[in-house]
Order: structure tokens, then sequence, then C-alpha cells
């Protein structure tokens, strides 16, 4: 239970779950480098741009 919040629950991950999270973090990071890689750099930069974009909209959501 929430000590905070009687009505919720709190969880936490297992060392099998936190290892799982990590290896597919890694090979989430690693399809994604193999994909920039396989675009041309005036693609790769409206990509990496684009991203930036979204960054800057989600982080000023937060704010709202």
């Amino acid at each position: 239970p929430d000590p905070s919040d009687g009505r919720g629950t709190l969880y936490s991950l297992t060392k099998a779950g936190e290892t799982f999270i990590q290896e597919h973090i890694s090979l989430s990071n690693a399809h994604f480098l193999q994909f920039l890689d396989s675009l041309d750099e005036r693609n790769r930069v409206k990509l990496i741009n684009a991203l930036n974009d979204l960054d800057e909209v989600f982080c000023d959501s937060k704010n709202v």
C-alpha cells in the first residue's frame, strides 16, 4: 500500500525486471543508432530536429 495515499499501491521492479528493462533499452538504442546510420545526412538532420521539437513540446506541456 502507498503510505501517503491508502487508495494506491506502490510497485517496484525485481532485479530480473531491472535487468530486462536495461537490456531492452540497450537494444532499442542500438536499433535507433542503426536506423540513424541508414539515413542520409539531410534526413538525419531533419529527424534529429523533429525529435528536438517534440522534446520541446513535451517539456512545455509539463508546465501547463
